[in-house]
């Protein structure tokens, strides 16, 4: 995991949770000493993320979490386990709800550095979706990343950023029935526009050469009248 600082076997456990307005912002993960000097040749910034998601702060049963001072790591979990406890099974983000957890199976996703002087960027879009079929009426927060590395100077210390926006739109998810015979109706409809479509298109071209025939008689009488 620690790249170019394979000597080093030690890191920081970092967890907490930010309220956070809905507008672009960003949380910045640096070292920092008030009594020692950093040496930002020293510091690698590569980590791994075990548990990293939005959650609506109107939702009653975070709240107490929220407020605690005494957090626990696995007050995090258990904030993950009830966010899955509200969808009504499996849904198709549900690989975006985990888009930095590395699938959710425990261990977390890796992101390393490869070089001295190198910051992590994580870019997230954040989609706020609501499941209708859902015990909950609270929208659930699945998130599209992309990883950017960048070189900072000698002088200035790397860090490891998580850069995230939201969407203005929401995403309202519904399930519906179809019987059977509805999709031969659907068939019907799709048939029945696509000969519509080609009569249009066969009357466009019928016309357009009546209408060139035509010219091209009137040219051809006015030649013969010119030479008698």
């Amino acid at each position: 995991m620690y790249g170019h600082h394979a000597l080093y076997n030690e890191g920081c456990n970092v967890y907490g949770i930010y309220q956070v307005p809905r507008a672009p912002g960003q949380i910045s993960i640096q070292i920092d000493s008030a009594t020692k000097d950093i040496d930002p040749s020293l510091t690698n910034v590569s980590h791994t993320v075990k548990k990293f998601g939005f959650f609506p702060a109107t939702t009653s049963r975070f709240s107490q979490q929220w407020n605690s001072k005494n957090m626990k790591p696995s007050d995090i979990q258990q904030l993950f386990d009830q966010r899955d406890n509200m969808k009504s099974g499996k849904t198709p983000f549900d690989d975006h709800l985990l888009a930095l957890n590395g699938g959710g199976n425990g261990e977390g996703r890796s992101f390393v550095t490869a070089g001295l002087f190198e910051s992590l960027q994580h870019y997230i879009d954040v989609i706020a979706v609501r499941d209708s079929s859902s015990s909950s009426n609270q929208p659930l927060y699945p998130m599209a990343h992309n990883l950017a590395t960048t070189v900072v100077n000698r002088t200035e210390i790397p860090q490891a950023k998580f850069l995230y926006r939201f969407d203005p739109f929401l995403i309202n998810l519904e399930q519906t029935n179809k019987r059977w015979y509805q999709y031969f109706v659907s068939l019907a409809a799709l048939l029945g526009g696509g000969w519509m479509t080609m009569e249009i298109i066969h009357h466009f071209f019928s016309v357009a050469h009546k209408h060139i025939s035509r010219e091209i008689s009137g040219t051809e009488m006015t030649e013969s009248v010119l030479l008698s």
